[in-house]
């Protein structure tokens, strides 16, 4: 991804928040600070490359700090869970109703949630490559670091999505030890390989449109 598109990226995203906080309703207020979050991760893959950082202490401290706050993109996919909150039906007519503040919140949360989600497996699949081209991997451990970043994503939804614990607990982790320890069971175990799957799906036609567009 060049330069140019890094900062409409960036200038998009500045956008969006502007107009989520002038337009937004409160009940989607939440959007703001979800889609900051979602930001983050996505700026951190911008300064990883198989040269950058020079160090390689200060390269895999980037992929950590990275990798922690990475399930925040693709968990805005979560968020549309929300959608149930718009009431979109007419009762009496059983149609959706044509109601410009309800639309404004339909486009406002899947723009988000779509947006964060496509430009993270961009990212995964860029530090993948990164450490890839540094160490001199092939493309099966290219596809293996891949799935495993997928799967420490997916987990990473889950914990905040279900233990409601957020990125910034890092700096207590003495208040997430003991959820962490005690979330495992087969019904925790089934969600996040299916939160895995939806990613690794979204991730697949990404690299298809992808390879399909080099050709040309």
């Amino acid at each position: 991804m060049n330069k140019r598109t890094r900062w409409i990226i960036r200038i998009a995203v500045i956008a969006y928040l502007i107009l989520a906080y002038l337009c937004i309703h409160d009940e989607f207020t939440f959007l703001i600070l979800n889609t900051f979050l979602a930001y983050i991760p996505i700026e951190l893959s911008f300064h990883i490359n198989a040269q950058s950082p020079q160090k390689s202490w200060l390269f895999w401290i980037l992929i950590i700090i990275w990798i922690l706050f990475l399930p925040n993109a693709p968990y805005m996919l979560t968020d549309l869970m929300h959608l149930t909150l718009l009431d979109p039906y007419n009762w009496n007519t059983g149609l959706i109703r044509a109601n410009i503040g309800l639309w404004a919140n339909f486009s406002e949360l899947v723009i988000a949630a779509l947006t964060a989600t496509i430009i993270s497996m961009w990212g995964i699949d860029h530090v993948a490559t990164a450490i890839t081209q540094r160490y001199h991997y092939g493309k099966g451990k290219h596809f293996l670091i891949v799935n495993v970043i997928l799967f420490l994503s997916a987990l990473g939804i889950y914990i905040g999505r279900f233990l409601r614990l957020h990125t910034i607990f890092l700096i207590t982790p003495f208040w997430v030890i003991k959820p962490l320890m005690t979330m495992w069971s087969w019904h925790m175990i089934a969600i996040v390989l299916m939160l895995y799957f939806v990613q690794f799906i979204i991730y697949i036609a990404l690299m298809i449109f992808r390879n399909n567009q080099a050709q040309h």
